[in-house]
C-alpha cells in the first residue's frame, strides 16, 4: 500500500521502477553474498582423510546445489523483470550478483581439494583425479557459460593427475622399466643406435627386458587392477578410463623397448609390441569385480 501510494503520489513510474530495481539488485546482492560465504566456510572446515575419501561431499553436493541455485535465481529475476516498460537487464544482474559469487565458489572448491590432496601426497593423484573429473562430468552437463573455463581446467587437472597416477603405475609394476627406455631416449639424443651399446651394455637391457615377460606382464595387470579397486570408487566412473590409459602408456614404453633391443642390440622381443597390444587390448578393464 505504501508503495502504491507513492507511485501515485511521484507520478513517475519508471524513477519508482528503476528504483526498486536496485533496492532489491542491493538485496540480492547481499543475501546471495551472505549464502554463499557461509558455504565457503562449510567446505573450508571439512578435513578428510585423503587416504579414504572417494569423492569429497562438497564436490558431491556441488551440482545439485548449482541446480537449486540457478532455479531459485531464475524465478527471482523472473519476477523482477516482469513489468514491460522495466529496464532490469537480468543477464547484467546475473554476471554482476550470481555468476561472480559461483566462481568464486569453485575456486574455493578447488584449492580446498588441492590442500587436501597435499596433506598426503602419496594419495594426491588418486584424490584430484577422482574429485576434478566429477566436477568435469557433472557441471559440464549444465552447459553454464559463465563456469565454461573452470570446467576446462578441471579437465586438465584430472588428466594431469591420472597421467601421473599411470606413470607412477608402471613403475611400480615394473621396476626400472620406464628409467630404462627414458633414460635411453634421451642418450640417443646425442648418440647413434649403433654406438649405443658402449654406454648401456647389453646385460642391462636384458635385465629390462625380464621384467616385461609376458608372465611377469599377466601378473602385473592382475595386481594393478586390484590397486584400482582400492584406490577408486566405482562411482567416480574411473577405473576403466585408468586401465585405458596404463595400457595405452605401458604399450608405447614397450614399443619404445622393441626398437631399442633391435636396433641398438639386434634382438628380437618375444612377445613382439602388436602381440602385447592385441592382447591387451583383449583386456576388458570393466568386468564384474572391476
Amino acid at each position: 500500500d505504501n508503495f502504491s501510494r507513492t507511485v501515485k503520489a511521484d507520478g513517475n513510474h519508471s524513477s519508482i521502477i528503476e528504483s526498486l530495481e536496485t533496492t532489491l539488485q542491493g538485496n540480492a546482492r547481499a543475501a546471495i553474498n551472505d549464502f554463499i560465504n557461509e558455504q565457503l566456510k562449510y567446505i573450508k572446515s571439512q578435513r578428510p582423510d585423503p587416504r579414504y575419501v572417494g569423492i569429497l561431499s562438497p564436490f558431491r553436493k556441488f551440482p545439485s546445489f548449482l541446480d537449486r541455485i540457478m532455479a531459485v535465481w531464475k524465478e527471482c529475476t523472473k519476477a523482477i523483470s516482469r513489468d514491460s516498460s522495466s529496464h532490469f537487464d537480468v543477464a547484467k544482474t546475473s554476471e554482476n550478483i550470481l555468476d561472480g559469487n559461483l566462481r568464486k565458489m569453485v575456486f574455493t572448491l578447488f584449492e580446498w581439494v588441492n590442500s587436501i590432496a597435499d596433506s598426503k601426497p602419496k594419495y594426491r593423484n588418486i584424490v584430484i583425479s577422482e574429485n576434478m573429473y566429477f566436477f568435469f562430468r557433472t557441471v559440464s552437463d549444465r552447459k553454464l557459460e559463465f563456469l565454461g573455463d573452470l570446467v576446462s581446467s578441471s579437465y586438465e587437472a584430472f588428466e594431469v593427475s591420472s597421467d601421473a597416477y599411470v606413470v607412477s603405475s608402471v613403475e611400480y609394476h615394473f621396476k626400472g622399466f620406464r628409467e630404462f627406455v627414458d633414460e635411453v631416449e634421451v642418450l640417443l639424443e646425442r648418440t647413434t643406435y649403433e654406438d649405443l651399446k658402449f654406454v648401456k651394455p647389453r646385460e642391462d637391457m636384458r635385465r629390462i627386458v625380464a621384467k616385461v615377460s609376458k608372465p611377469n606382464i599377466e601378473a602385473a595387470i592382475g595386481q594393478f587392477q586390484d590397486r584400482l579397486i582400492k584406490h577408486f570408487k566405482s562411482d567416480s566412473l574411473l577405473r576403466p578410463l585408468i586401465a585405458t590409459k596404463f595400457f595405452k602408456y605401458f604399450c608405447s614404453k614397450y614399443k619404445s623397448l622393441e626398437k631399442i633391443a633391435y636396433k641398438c642390440y639386434g634382438e628380437i622381443l618375444h612377445p613382439s609390441h602388436g602381440e602385447v597390444l592385441s592382447w591387451l587390448n583383449g583386456q576388458d578393464p570393466v568386468n564384474e569385480s572391476f
